[in-house]
């Protein structure tokens, strides 16, 4: 069987400029903005490459207020 590369939905890529599957970005009616990754500790280097920061530095980068892990 085939495997197949992931692609990032665009407009969240646009947004975020991240191309990381499970990802969610919340975007707030006051204007915050809430990055959330999936807490699968290491079960996610199994399938994705890359960690996510989530340090006050790292949402700074990405343009969001907040990076929180889910779960």
């Amino acid at each position: 069987h085939g495997t197949s590369r992931f692609e990032q939905e665009s407009s969240f890529y646009y947004s975020t400029g991240l191309n990381e599957p499970g990802l969610v970005l919340a975007m707030h009616m006051d204007g915050r903005t809430v990055l959330y990754v999936p807490n699968y500790l290491q079960e996610r280097s199994k399938w994705a490459l890359l960690g996510i920061d989530t340090s006050a530095e790292a949402a700074k980068r990405i343009g969001v207020d907040a990076i929180v892990y889910l779960g």
